[in-house]
């Protein structure tokens, strides 16, 4: 568990980067790549080692929240799955989202999926417990990241 969640924090590390220098702005001229437009995010995430022995492949979850001050979190904006195996080590998508969230803050999950606890209970997890749960990664708490989300 702690390998492969240290993979994907380098990858989430990777991903919150690319994603903060294609943050919406009103202004065309301020994007400068023509890969980008003003009302989508552009995810390019890659793995460099799958922490699946047996199935050789990792499961990944992204979850996205607009960042508030009141709790719980409204419902995650963007839920996707991706499967990374050999073949797709590299896995590009877009995400549309609304010009009213321009200036807005937003908050980025990238979980392995390792369990079959379904999205909707993750969700509510996220929402509750987002502070919690960046907390306990800031202190390299693994464990205490896996009570909220399980293995």
């Amino acid at each position: 568990m702690t390998k492969s969640f240290f993979i994907l924090i380098i990858t989430l590390i990777s991903c919150s980067s690319a994603v903060k220098t294609a943050s919406v702005s009103k202004h065309v001229s301020d994007v400068d790549t023509p890969y980008i437009s003003k009302d989508s995010l552009l995810f390019n995430i890659t793995s460099y080692n799958l922490s699946e022995d047996l199935t050789k492949n990792d499961e990944l979850l992204i979850m996205a929240y607009w960042l508030c001050d009141s709790l719980p979190l409204e419902t995650a904006f963007i839920k996707k799955q991706l499967i990374i195996d050999p073949d797709h080590m590299s896995r590009d998508f877009t995400w549309p989202i609304l010009l009213t969230s321009e200036g807005k803050n937003m908050l980025l999950f990238f979980i392995e999926q390792d369990s079959e606890t379904p999205i909707p209970q993750i969700d509510a997890i996220l929402r509750i417990h987002h502070t919690d749960l960046i907390d306990a990664f800031n202190r390299h708490s693994y464990s205490d990241i896996e009570t909220y989300l399980g293995d």
